[in-house]
């Protein structure tokens, strides 16, 4: 082999130097992932920066959509990619903006005079949330009686005794109507993201007068969601039942007051709520369950999508169930595509799409916020977080990996948990750790149970016996927990002091990737030296 010159060494030093000084916009371009997370970065750019100000930017924005069509017209002569990607994420930007003007509340719905009492018509949209005092029903088409004006958005009814209605029965009752937007009550932003612009609470129970006026495939899942609460409740008792449906379905109503007080005071209260963690554990199971029936992984992948959606239908329209479901979605869709999973761009897709049917979501819904700070703070610091703890020979893996990644998470949401709730309690971390590892089986053994009881009576007691002793250690551990350790952390947050506590997150972060990359150039760049380019065989 010839012996390599000086001059070709720094040619070739010279021609990698001219490939990494290429615009970034080159690189991107050429990326079809960098791109997609790029322009969804964009429109979540729009959607933030109109999120500080809720007054209406119409006329701003009609400024910078004539400022997008005029560039648009004198980019796509040049044809540029460049140039296009930069048109495009300006276009994206812009419909942010505009997509949170349209959804602030406009003013025109009607207001019902209030005090009065009005008759009502309309058809149960969920199956109710019977708690133990009270029992909600939410409902669409609404018309009124005395009117036959059709009422916009959806209805609650709080009814103070037990009301026999299912899904998809139509009711008929008297009350005085509450606007929950204009009402004396003030803006109740809760029940005005999820669709409801009005609520009652009528003196006698409604009435039945119709039923089976709900979508079949939305009454099938319902009943199955009716038998399977009812199969939980002949297997195990309160509050270990209640508990169960909490880590399954979300459902509360059965938790006593002073159980939740404790889950609140040890901050694991998010248990208790349906969250990417139930989508991820189903995700989990259906995989091993594909994999041991030998079915093929594109039939697998489209199994379990329709899995991730019939539950996202079951259990209810919470933000992290929604978020969870897209981004199962998006790895599904990648592994039907042949591509590889990105976190970061799966949660930038999930927030797109959820902040482009409600933006109003990203400045009001508290559980939206800690859902994506939290699985933001697992992907940027959880692997870090991990490397650091696993390499310990003296303790169990898997509770040095939970440890990780509920500091991880809990770093990342304490901004938002000081700005909303003002206390942080100190022992959340530690009591965390002694709960999250067994959650897996107690969700899987639940789930068998419940369903070989559906299947023959005395099929799941084995197994329910089993889950009943996990179960028991849970609210255990949470109830001496409340009691043996600190009362939590007051401490509220100004909304600057927020966003500097992120602005300082998000540099710590970047300075880890930036220190990542560059570890990664060194040994690119001791690989180009060791090549020769004669031939472009190793130097040995």
């Amino acid at each position: 082999m010839a012996p390599a010159q000086a001059g070709d060494f720094r040619l070739h030093f010279r021609a990698v130097g001219d490939i990494r000084t290429r615009p970034m916009s080159h690189t991107v371009t050429r990326s079809p992932s960098r791109t997609l997370l790029v322009l969804t970065a964009s429109f979540l750019a729009g959607i933030i920066a109109h999120a500080f100000d809720e007054t209406r930017w119409s006329a701003v924005t009609a400024l910078f959509l004539g400022g997008c069509l005029s560039a648009a017209a004198a980019v796509l002569r040049r044809q540029n990619a460049s140039q296009c990607l930069l048109l495009a994420c300006l276009t994206l930007f812009v419909w942010g903006l505009v997509r949170y003007d349209t959804a602030l509340p406009s003013g025109h719905d009607p207001r019902l005079p209030e005090g009065e009492m009005m008759g009502f018509e309309g058809v149960a949209a969920e199956v109710p949330r019977r708690g133990l005092y009270r029992t909600e029903v939410e409902l669409d088409r609404v018309v009124s009686v005395s009117t036959d004006e059709t009422m916009p958005g959806r209805w609650r009814l709080d009814l103070l005794s037990p009301a026999t209605v299912a899904y998809g029965d139509r009711l008929t009752w008297t009350c005085q109507p509450r606007n929950v937007l204009f009402g004396s009550d003030g803006f109740d932003t809760r029940l005005y993201l999820h669709g409801i612009r009005f609520r009652c609470r009528p003196r006698d129970p409604p009435t039945v007068i119709g039923s089976d006026e709900g979508h079949p495939l939305l009454g099938v899942i319902y009943a199955i969601k009716v038998q399977f609460q009812e199969a939980v409740f002949d297997l195990y008792p309160d509050p270990e039942a209640s508990f169960l449906l909490g880590l399954l379905m979300g459902s509360r109503e059965g938790i006593p007051d002073r159980l939740t007080e404790d889950f609140r005071m040890t901050g694991t209260s998010h248990i208790l709520a349906v969250s990417g963690y139930n989508v991820t554990q189903l995700i989990r199971i259906a995989v091993v369950l594909a994999a041991l029936c030998a079915i093929p992984r594109r039939r697998a992948s489209a199994g379990v999508a329709v899995l991730v959606l019939c539950f996202a239908l079951l259990v209810g329209d919470d933000a992290s169930v929604v978020r969870a479901s897209i981004m199962g979605s998006v790895a599904v869709l990648a592994t039907l595509c042949g591509r590889l999973y990105g976190g970061f761009i799966a949660l930038s897709v999930a927030a797109a799409v959820m902040l482009a049917f409600n933006p109003l979501i990203l400045r009001h819904d508290v559980g939206f916020q800690l859902s994506f700070c939290a699985v933001w703070g697992l992907y940027a610091f959880g692997e870090r977080f991990t490397a650091a703890m696993t390499d310990r020979p003296f303790l169990s893996r898997t509770l040095l990996r939970t440890a990780a990644e509920t500091l991880a998470a809990t770093l990342a949401t304490l901004p938002v948990i000081l700005l909303t709730f003002g206390r942080f309690p100190l022992g959340a971390p530690l009591v965390n750790i002694m709960v999250l590892p067994l959650l897996p089986f107690i969700m899987a053994g639940g789930l068998v149970s419940a369903s070989l009881h559906l299947i023959h009576g005395s099929l799941g007691w084995l197994t329910a016996t089993v889950t009943f002793a996990l179960l028991r250690w849970e609210i255990s551990v949470v109830t001496v927990a409340s009691r043996l350790l600190p009362p939590p952390l007051e401490m509220r947050a100004t909304p600057l002091q927020t966003g500097l506590m992120y602005l300082f997150l998000m540099a710590v972060w970047l300075s880890l990737s930036d220190r990542r990359r560059s570890d990664l150039a060194t040994v690119r760049g001791a690989t180009v030296w060791m090549t020769d380019t004669t031939d472009g065989r190793r130097l040995r």
